[in-house]
């Protein structure tokens, strides 16, 4: 991928005041300007502040022209948030997702039809449902028993990654928190129904100091379980989340050839919001020999997404010395819509234990998996400086098709019936990395 042209090339010497209009034929100008290696959003920067129109008021894009020579004041010019909150809302709804389906797929690990396969009466049976006498009859698998229909389970955890500079896209460093509830209720031996609802809040700051993006996420779906056998399961849902942004664009002081006209920026601000509709179908089989279990799973996720266009406030330009602003470089960002598919396949091995502890089984997990983007593309960004001209439209890079997850858990079975978790999640990707740890609670009544 291309890195973000951070070089300086040259600047344009006195051909523009910052106080002083002067009308120069917009498009052969500003491509004269262009260097070759600059990312789509420096390119589309200079495109938009050098194409001076005859009679323009806002005199903002006229100091980020006359540094047009300046690549890292270029890409901090452009809307790096905007362009980047596709990674957040695809990235956000496939861990809701996976972490509905890894709960759904063992909702049947330790019921009694799943225990009645020839060689895994033994051990395994007396390692899943806990020491004789424990209270509640025992335990499961990830913590799912069925001493009754209904089942609750909370979880929430953190995490925290990077991605470099890459294709043309500011580089960030990124924090999560998340929490998630499921409902559910067994209607019979084969099916399972419910609701989950789901929170994350992802804070990221961008690399070259650019800025912040910011995000809440609110997720709703219900979803099915479906048995055909003890032993396989297919499970569906499909949903809606609502995101809301909050992002913060800094620009670094201009230096121009005549220090007289330096220039400060304001940061630019701006709230947003993103609705996104969802879909997942999965199916799994789970091999059991004593106290061993081995699932393999195949998955399918559909997500359309579509991002609020919106205005920024601030961005001021002030000529050094001086707290009146003379313009300002304030973008306004169209909407965007986008669809992604994914598929993901994966393994998880478990090992029961008995223990004389008050946590009766303990269950350690591992788990691996294969993830392939088959739909989202590279696609185009559409802004302009508030009363002024367009920038150039910027291509966004093109995503990443393959990572893989590997994953580590340990199950826990207290007495009444109450299971705890623990599990740590680690992302395998081009140009990037992330680390996840959760725990939570369930308890059958």
């Amino acid at each position: 991928m291309n890195q973000i042209k951070q070089s300086k090339g040259f600047t344009i010497a006195g051909c523009l005041g910052l106080l002083t209009l002067t009308w120069i034929p917009a498009a052969s100008y500003s491509d004269s300007l262009i260097e070759s290696g600059q990312s789509s959003g420096q390119q589309a920067v200079i495109t938009g502040a050098c194409n001076i129109q005859r009679g323009q008021i806002n005199l903002g894009p006229i100091a980020l022209c006359q540094n047009s020579g300046n690549n890292l004041l270029m890409q901090q010019a452009s809307p790096q948030g905007p362009i980047q909150s596709e990674t957040i809302a695809i990235t956000s709804s496939y861990g809701f997702i996976n972490k509905i389906n890894n709960r759904l797929q063992k909702l049947k690990d330790c019921s009694e039809d799943s225990e009645q396969k020839e060689g895994t009466k033994g051990k395994r049976r007396k390692d899943c449902r806990g020491r004789p006498g424990a209270s509640g009859g025992g335990g499961a698998v990830d913590g799912y028993s069925f001493i009754g229909p209904f089942g609750v389970s909370i979880s929430g955890g953190g995490g925290f990654g990077d991605q470099n500079d890459a294709g043309g896209q500011t580089g960030f460093k990124v924090d999560t928190q998340h929490f998630t509830g499921i409902a559910d209720y067994t209607f019979n031996d084969q099916l399972i129904g419910g609701f989950s609802f789901g929170y994350q809040n992802s804070q990221r700051n961008f690399s070259l100091n650019s800025g912040t993006l910011n995000s809440d996420a609110y997720r709703f779906s219900p979803f099915l379980n479906f048995s055909p056998t003890p032993e396989s399961y297919i499970t569906l849902l499909g949903g809606y989340s609502r995101l809301e942004y909050d992002s913060t664009r800094s620009l670094s002081p201009a230096i121009n050839p005549d220090s007289t006209k330096n220039a400060t920026f304001s940061n630019a601000t701006a709230k947003y919001g993103e609705d996104q509709f969802f879909a997942s179908l999965g199916t799994g089989y789970t091999y059991r020999w004593e106290a061993w279990s081995l699932r393999g799973y195949a998955r399918g996720d559909y997500s359309h997404t579509y991002i609020e266009g919106f205005t920024e406030n601030g961005a001021n330009v002030f000529k050094s010395g001086s707290s009146s602003p003379i313009g300002n470089v304030a973008l306004n960002v169209n909407s965007q819509n986008f669809d992604s598919v994914t598929s993901t396949l994966g393994m998880e091995v478990s090992h029961a234990f008995s223990t004389p502890t008050i946590a009766a089984v303990v269950i350690p997990s591992l788990r691996a998996e294969w993830v392939h983007e088959y739909e989202n593309g590279s696609r185009t960004v559409n802004s302009s400086f508030i009363g002024a001209q367009a920038l150039g439209p910027i291509t966004t890079a093109g995503p990443i098709r393959d990572w893989a997850n590997l994953g580590v858990g340990l199950q826990m079975q207290f007495p009444q019936n109450l299971v705890g978790f623990l599990n740590y999640e680690t992302l395998f990707i081009q140009n990037g990395s992330n680390q996840i740890v959760s725990g939570g609670l369930r308890m059958n009544f």
